[in-house]
């Protein structure tokens, strides 16, 4: 964020900042976060930890675990996600 625009992070400066470019800077970084890092976490625990479970079986834990509105109210909500 800092090589991008330097307001965004600086310290008592930036408490309050607002812009566009700000939030959708914001709301892709948590997207991609998710598609890098949480949906591949919940696919291979599916596949490791599930192992004597059925291909159905698999899939509905994966969509349960990855469609949790906890999740999307915490890591999308606040940066204002409708």
């Amino acid at each position: 964020a800092n090589n991008l625009n330097p307001e965004w992070v600086q310290l008592n400066v930036s408490r309050g900042y607002e812009s566009s470019s700000h939030k959708l800077f914001m709301r892709y970084t948590v997207l991609l976060a998710d598609v890098l890092i949480f949906i591949p976490a919940v696919m291979l625990f599916c596949l490791l930890c599930l192992s004597g479970r059925s291909s159905l079986q698999k899939v509905l834990i994966a969509a349960v675990i990855l469609l949790y509105p906890g999740l999307t109210l915490i890591d999308h909500g606040h940066f204002q996600y409708p």
